[in-house]
């Protein structure tokens, strides 16, 4: 902990502030995240980016000055962590690791819940998102993570796992992939519709570990985790916190019966749907529930591609831990995929 309080120490000096202690936070799958806390009590975020997944940690600064620029001309926009800057910079560079700090914002943060209006409330927080980012110019916006929506290249790297990933792992799994395999058609669906709908600014991340609730959890104090912010489609976002929210489990959870949440899913969707009315197309409209299917179903292959290879990109405790999360992932798949009304 001696580095995390030697670089808060970086930061918290342009305040005229001295950190105090230093400990472990979150539940995210790629980044070093730390509270530190001053001698005044006040607490912070100090989060190291982890550069095996973001290789050009510079970019996500870049990218979130535009967002910040782009959103300053609406009088009720998102609120975003505020972050500390230390010679100037939101983003700086020790001894070749990169690092950023941010005030602490305080409120409740969950990995899970079965509880249809705290769904309902980061909804329509996404969809305000949405909404005031359909003004905010793209063109300079940068990939984050490379192809880290391009749903072909998913399935590219799972034929690479494959052929050049750990024989055994391969081997011991195959069952699980052949069923997986015959789903990959839907991949290919989702592609000929992702062609024809308007490329927007998305989050990237709307999981429900990134929406801060006030303490009596009535409504939304901030949406964090701002790396992924990028040009895409909503089907994605919206797919994407469906994926997270409606699971009645964690994501590295052994299946047991049912995971899909029905009444979250319904909540997630009608107030979406309510605040996005007069912005969304109605091709954009008529597909969410594809979003969802596909955007799960690729997070399954994911998570089974980075088994495959020997668990580089997320973060494991154990040997079988990114199969489990594939499981899972797939089982919410089938289940979201038999969903036959969304109203």
């Amino acid at each position: 902990m001696n580095k995390c309080l030697e670089v808060a120490e970086m930061f918290l000096s342009s305040i005229g502030r001295i950190p105090i202690t230093c400990s472990p936070i979150g539940s995210g799958l790629i980044n070093k995240t730390y509270c530190v806390e001053d001698a005044l009590n006040m607490r912070y975020v100090l989060q190291q980016v982890n550069t095996e997944v973001f290789k050009k940690p510079l970019v996500l600064e870049a990218n979130l000055n535009l967002l910040l620029k782009g959103f300053k001309s609406h009088d009720e926009g998102c609120v975003f962590p505020e972050n500390l800057a230390c010679k100037g910079k939101r983003m700086i560079n020790v001894n070749g690791t990169y690092w950023r700090m941010y005030h602490y914002i305080e409120g409740e943060v969950f990995d899970t819940t079965n509880d249809s209006f705290i769904a309902g409330l980061a909804s329509g927080a996404l969809a305000k998102f949405h909404c005031q980012g359909k003004d905010v110019l793209l063109n300079d916006f940068q990939e984050c993570i490379p192809n880290f929506t391009d749903f072909e290249y998913r399935l590219k790297s799972l034929r690479h796992a494959l052929e050049n990933g750990i024989p055994d792992r391969i081997s011991t799994s195959k069952d699980f992939y052949l069923e997986l395999r015959q789903h990959f058609y839907l991949v290919d669906s989702y592609l000929k519709v992702e062609r024809t709908l308007p490329v927007r600014l998305i989050h990237g991340d709307p999981k429900i570990s990134n929406f801060v609730f006030n303490t009596s959890c009535n409504q939304i104090n901030s949406i964090i985790d701002l790396d992924t912010i990028g040009k895409g489609t909503v089907l994605y976002d919206f797919g994407d916190m469906v994926r997270s929210f409606a699971n009645k489990s964690k994501e590295n959870e052994i299946v047991r019966g049912f995971l899909l949440n029905k009444e979250v899913l319904f909540s997630i969707y009608e107030n979406y749907l309510n605040k996005t009315q007069d912005v969304l197309t109605d091709l954009e409209k008529n597909n969410l529930g594809l979003g969802c299917s596909v955007v799960t179903l690729v997070q399954s292959i994911r998570f089974y591609t980075d088994y495959l290879i020997g668990d580089i990109y997320y973060q494991t405790d154990s040997e079988m831990e990114n199969l489990v999360r594939a499981r899972n992932q797939f089982q919410l798949f089938k289940e979201l995929s038999e969903v036959k009304s969304w109203g």
